[in-house]
Formats: structure tokens, C-alpha cells, sequence
């Protein structure tokens, strides 16, 4: 298998050119994020620093800081402040038109025996203190915890501008390569120039709207001064901007002669990318509508409150790609082929198997642009054609979001009390478990070749050997989740996933690397790597390849959120009809709305649009709670498959490569519609399927229970 041309064609990553050297910039997004996995491993290791002082000193609060010596008297004479006491009362009351009436003594006493127990209570934990802290260890202790302590504020204080620099600086990766998500690539001169031309409006617009944003901070209620976040906002789309104006006045040096196929303008058009269309929409609207664009850095903002999630989509990223620089999918593979599948149940294989990581990474397109092009690699290696590859790949992580532990599902239960986690995943895996099944029926009807498999005597054995490899890749899996688990008290959950899984995939390339310096060539390794790169240097190939979807993908997401800040302002919704007739008109009217939704903006973004809007609409139609979410994830899945914007298909397209594509339109045409359009209709056949069943399923059981 190592010696197929194909496999070397598909799996050998290209030679860096000189004229990429440039572009290593970009890969600064993924210094960010290693101060991410920095900053968030400090919370975890103070919670445990914190706990363990607590359980060596007992009160260690009180011996986190020097305590100052208490200022009041801890041997008062009790009688003697009484007396006085009730001396400064009759002084006071003296000229009073009013008598008090008499001093209660016995509460007064009361009173300042308490006060003295008190300050004998403070001198003892300052002698405690004070005592205790004569310690050099206690004294080394505190020092690292307040350190690391330090440490977490600051990483806190400052994933805002984390964040932001991320989606900049991956922003203007994204334009040096040329990859910015859109229908399709510029090729001719005409391309480039709409290309450009429409970026560098959409780009300039939003330096307009940070320089309003900036004045009115500095000129509104609120006062506020220059920061560093309005000079990065400036500064980013500046420099966004000159770059269009610079690849406008390259365009015919870098671009297809004029008379090449498909020059139009409506072809050019389609080249224009997705966030660029998102920010001329919701430019439009702040500026005529609302009269203030600098709604539009406020709308972005908005992602800062979940900031963490959205460095979590560029961790998952940097880790489907360093899951590239591995041998470990290979070692997987090599389980299988012992098997001899044919393609269609390999696909089935990768398909279902591709759910679990996905519900890890919340959310379809993150998984499909992380790992999307390895899929299809795999599937092409086992012989499968390209149109099947393609499909498999843009579909890989739609059947996955309804999994525990799904961010998405969490955010929608934290944002609607009708539905909790439990319930929602209990009926998430009864989805699954239907998508996967149709899934499974489709391919099989589907299929070009016989379904065939070695028999179990000759592919068992073989199958087995080629487990011991991965014996090392498990041991260090296992080892840096125990440290999160025991040493850091942090379960492996949706939470910690997006820091540990690229903490795992490093450790893989480390040993691969280092203890294992030549990998041997009967594991038949992903990535013919030559024996003088070393860790290091796969770190920065890694990198290189991670940082251009991850800001690509970013730079999306921010624009959908103001685009989805632009319907909400609107009141567009408002016209939505709130009552739908019975409940079987209104869920196929919600079905049909929520896919339309899925289409244009992110999921994250979505969730908050529909909980805000439509799903009290729903509500009051009789569509149930848990119901309604159900079908709304399969809805934005369906979304992100359908034409015209195909969401997922651009991502999968951007992970495997053009030169794929191109590879594809080269091949002699098939006969039927089906045939020629496969790597669409059958991923659409398998989530339409599975929505309309989600749909209407719980109301057909109504019906025919009542």
C-alpha cells in the first residue's frame, strides 16, 4: 500500500516553496493559542494548588496573605467600657427634645463582650498567621500559588483580545493564501478583481464602523479612553484593506488570461467570500437603518461572552490538523484493510465512527474542516471514487451534534429551562441512531461494487497484529488525560476536550518524532516525512496548514453574528406569524425556517437567534420543547448541505483541496443526474430523511395514541 502512486499522491504533504516563506506570519493565531492551553491549564492547576494548601495548612486562606497586626484591644476591661458607654449615652441625649430613655444595659454589655471575644479571635489568627508563615515552605508554596493564581487572572482579564487577534490575524492568513470560504475560487483576472473588490468594500466598512465605534466610546456617556482593542480593530481592517488593494493591482499578473471558461460576472460573483457577503448585508443595515455602523464591532463583541467557545473551534482546528502530521489515522486503517471493505463500507465505517469526535468539537464545520480532508484521503486510499469521498466527507460530522457532550446542546439548555442536557441527549442518541441507519441504507443502495469482506480466518489475526502499534498512541492518550483527570481535578468533558485533545495529538507527533525516530515502514505511515525534520519543524508545518482554515473559518463566524445581530435588531422576525394554524403546518413551516436559518448563519450564533425569536413561537403552537430542539439541530445539518451556500461542502472543499475538485469536472460525465450530482444528494437524502422523521415522527405517535 505504501508503494501506491495514489496513496503517495493523496497522503504526501507538498514541498514548501519559497514563496510561502512568508506566510509563516499566519501562524502566529497558534502561538495564541498555546497561551490559551496555558491560561486555561493555570485555572485548573490553581483550583488544585488552592485545594491542596487547604487540605497540608487547614486554613491556608488566612495564610495567603501577611495578615496586619489587628488594631484593637483584646484585654478591654469590660465594666469599664460599659460605664463609659453609658456615660457618652446620657452625654449625648442631654440636649436631645427627645428622652432615649434608659441605657439597656445588659445589651450593652452584651455587645462589647462580643466585640472582645472578637478581637481575641483576630489576634489568634494573626499570631496563627504570623506564626505559620515563618515557614519557608508554606512561604514557597504561596508563592507559586499566588504566581500561578496571577497567571489565571490574567489569561481571564484577556481572552477578549485573544480572541479578536485570532480572528485578525487568522483573517489576514486566510487572505495570503487565497482561502477565504466562498462558492467557489477566483481563477480569471475579472475573479480576482470582484474578489478583491468586494472584500475591500466590506473590509473598509468595518473600518469605518471601528472608527465610529472608537468615537463614540470616547465621545459618549461612557467616556471611555483609547485601548488597545479599538487600535487592533483599526488596525486589523486596515490592514485587511490593503492587502485587496494590493491583490487588485496584481490581479493580472496572478490571475487566468482574460477569455478563460466561465469569465462572467455572474461566475465572479460566486467568488466572493461568504464573510464578505455577511458584512455587506449587515453594513447595509446599520448604516441606512440604524445610522451607526459601529454596531458592527458591537455586534462582534458580542462573541467576547463566549470567548472560550470560540477559541475552542480554533483548538479543535489546530488538532484536526496536527492529526494530519500523525501516523495514527494509518495505524487505524490498518486495523481494517486486514478486512478488505469495499469502499461503500468503509465509508459507512468512517462515517459513523467520525460522530464521536464530532460531538467533542460541537459543532459540524469545525470537524469537517479539521478532518474533512483526511476522510476523504482515506476513503480515496481504500478505493473509493471521488464523488463518494467528497459526499462522505461534507456529511462526516452532521450526525455527531446531537452527542453527548455536544456544546451545542449545552448552550441550548443553558438558554432554555424547558429542555435539560439529559433529556436532550438521551433523544440526541435515538437521532443518531436513525440518521445512521439511513445513512447506511442509502450507501448500500447507493453502491457501484459488490459488498465484499475477507473471511474472518484470514483477516483476524492480521487485524489483531496491527493493533500493537497503536499501543504507544494509547498509553500517551491515557496518560495526559489521568494528569487532567487526577493531577488537575478536570474530567474529560466538553469542556476540557478542546485543550487536551491538541496536548494529545503534540505528544503524538513528540514520540513520533523523538522516541521513535523512523517510523517503520510496515505501519505504512500517512506522511512520507524525511528523517531531518524534526519536532520543531512538523510543529511549524502544522501550524502553517492550521492557521489559514482557522481564520477563514473565524472571520465567518464573527461576520454571522453580526449578520444575526442585524436580523434580531431589525425586528424582521417580528413578522413572523405567531400563530401557524395546528401543530402540523407550523412544523413544517418551522422545519422549513430553521434550514433556512442553518444556511446563513453559524450554529453557535443560530442557537441564540432561535431561542430568542422563534422558539417561544413554536412553543405556543404546540410544538413541544425538547421536540422543537431536536428538529432544529437536523434543520441547521440540513442547512449546511444545501444549495446554493452548502456550507459544509465549501469546508470539505477547503480541507481536501482544489486540485481534487479540479480532478473531479476532468472525469468523463455520468449518465444520470443522481450519478453526476452524488457527493450532494446523498448526504442531503440522508439529513432530509432523518429531519422529516424528526418532524413529524412525534406527531404521527400523537395521532395515533389519541
Amino acid at each position: 500500500m505504501v508503494n501506491d502512486p495514489l496513496f503517495k499522491a493523496l497522503t504526501t504533504p507538498p514541498e514548501t516553496s519559497p514563496e510561502t516563506q512568508p506566510k509563516r506570519i499566519i501562524t502566529i493565531p497558534v502561538a495564541i493559542l498555546l497561551l490559551t492551553i496555558v491560561f486555561t491549564t493555570s485555572s485548573y492547576v490553581h483550583a488544585q494548588l488552592l485545594h491542596l494548601g487547604g487540605e497540608i495548612w487547614g486554613q491556608y486562606n488566612f495564610l495567603r496573605v501577611d495578615m496586619p497586626q489587628p488594631t484593637c484591644d483584646p484585654n478591654l476591661d469590660v465594666d469599664k467600657a460599659v460605664a463609659q458607654a453609658k456615660a457618652r449615652a446620657k452625654a449625648d441625649t442631654t440636649d436631645s427634645l427627645f428622652d432615649a430613655g434608659p441605657v439597656n444595659e445588659e445589651g450593652l454589655r452584651k455587645s462589647i463582650e462580643q466585640r472582645k471575644s472578637a478581637c481575641a479571635d483576630s489576634f489568634k489568627m494573626y499570631e496563627y498567621n504570623h506564626e505559620q508563615l515563618k515557614s519557608p515552605v508554606l512561604r514557597a508554596y504561596r508563592a507559586v500559588e499566588l504566581g500561578v493564581g496571577v497567571l489565571t487572572t490574567f489569561g481571564q482579564l484577556g481572552q477578549t483580545y485573544l480572541l479578536i487577534l485570532i480572528i485578525l490575524i487568522g483573517g489576514v492568513g486566510a487572505k495570503l493564501a487565497d482561502e477565504h470560504i466562498a462558492l467557489r475560487p477566483p481563477k480569471s483576472r475579472l475573479d480576482h478583481l470582484v474578489n478583491n473588490g468586494a472584500q475591500l468594500v466590506a473590509n473598509f466598512i468595518m473600518v469605518v464602523a471601528s472608527i465610529d465605534w472608537w468615537y463614540h466610546d470616547a465621545h459618549g456617556a461612557t467616556q471611555i479612553q483609547s485601548t488597545p482593542l479599538h487600535v487592533i480593530w483599526v488596525a486589523g481592517f486596515l490592514i485587511l484593506s490593503a492587502m485587496c488593494v494590493s491583490d487588485m493591482l496584481r490581479a493580472r499578473g496572478k490571475a487566468a488570461p482574460e477569455g478563460t471558461a466561465d469569465n462572467s460576472l455572474f461566475h465572479a460573483l460566486l467568488t466572493i467570500p461568504l464573510y464578505a457577503w455577511l458584512a455587506l448585508l449587515g453594513g447595509l443595515y446599520f448604516i441606512f437603518a440604524e445610522r451607526y455602523v459601529g454596531e458592527m464591532i458591537v455586534q462582534i463583541l458580542r462573541m467576547t461572552q463566549f470567548a472560550d467557545l470560540y477559541l475552542a473551534v480554533a483548538l479543535y482546528i489546530w488538532g484536526g490538523v496536527l492529526l494530519k502530521y500523525t501516523n495514527l489515522t494509518e495505524l487505524v486503517f490498518n486495523v481494517l484493510r486486514p478486512w478488505k471493505l469495499a469502499p461503500e463500507l468503509i465509508t459507512i465505517a468512517i462515517v459513523l465512527i467520525a460522530a464521536v469526535p464530532t460531538a467533542y468539537t460541537g459543532a459540524s464545520g469545525i470537524f469537517v474542516l479539521a478532518l474533512g480532508g483526511t476522510i476523504y484521503h482515506e476513503i480515496r486510499v481504500a478505493g473509493g471514487r471521488r464523488q463518494l469521498a467528497m459526499g462522505a466527507a461534507a456529511m462526516s460530522g452532521s450526525m455527531g451534534v446531537v452527542l453527548s457532550p455536544c456544546l451545542m446542546i449545552v448552550i441550548i439548555a443553558a438558554l432554555n429551562r424547558q429542555v435539560t442536557t439529559d433529556v436532550l441527549f438521551h433523544w440526541g442518541l435515538m437521532i443518531f441512531l436513525l440518521s445512521a441507519a439511513i445513512f447506511i441504507i442509502v450507501t448500500l443502495l447507493n453502491r457501484r461494487s459488490p459488498l465484499t469482506c475477507a473471511p474472518p480466518r484470514e483477516a483476524l489475526i492480521p487485524s489483531l497484529k496491527a493493533l500493537l502499534p497503536m499501543v504507544p498512541y494509547a498509553v500517551i492518550g491515557a496518560a495526559i488525560i489521568f494528569a487532567y483527570v487526577f493531577l488537575f481535578g478536570q474530567p474529560f468533558n466538553e469542556f476540557s476536550a478542546p485543550v487536551v485533545l491538541p496536548l494529545i495529538l503534540i505528544g503524538y507527533v513528540f514520540y513520533e518524532r523523538f522516541i521513535q525516530p523512523r517510523v517503520s515502514k510496515e505501519i505504512g505511515q500517512r506522511f512520507v516525512v524525511e528523517s531531518k525534520e524534526r519536532f520543531m519543524a512538523t510543529m511549524r508545518r502544522s501550524t502553517f496548514d492550521a492557521a489559514v482554515p482557522m481564520g477563514a473559518l473565524l472571520l465567518l463566524m464573527a461576520f454571522a453574528v453580526v449578520l444575526g445581530g442585524a436580523i434580531e435588531r431589525s425586528e424582521i422576525m417580528e413578522l413572523f406569524p405567531q400563530h401557524l394554524g395546528n401543530p402540523w403546518v407550523a412544523t413544517a413551516i418551522m422545519m422549513v425556517t430553521l434550514s433556512v436559518i442553518g444556511m446563513i448563519i453559524d450554529p453557535y450564533g443560530a442557537i441564540i437567534l432561535v431561542s430568542a425569536v422563534i422558539a417561544g413561537i413554536a412553543y405556543k403552537n404546540g410544538i413541544e420543547p425538547i421536540h422543537f430542539w431536536m428538529m432544529t439541530l437536523v434543520a441547521f445539518e440540513v442547512g449546511y448541505l444545501m444549495p446554493p451556500v452548502m456550507l459544509n461542502h465549501l469546508l470539505a472543499r477547503l480541507a481536501i483541496g482544489e486540485k481534487e475538485f479540479e480532478a473531479l469536472a476532468a472525469e468523463p460525465p455520468e449518465r444520470t443526474f443522481w450519478r453526476r450530482h452524488e457527493r450532494i444528494l446523498v448526504p442531503l437524502a440522508v439529513m432530509v430523511t432523518s429531519l422529516v422523521i424528526v418532524s413529524f415522527a412525534p406527531l404521527v405517535y400523537e395521532l395515533i395514541k389519541s
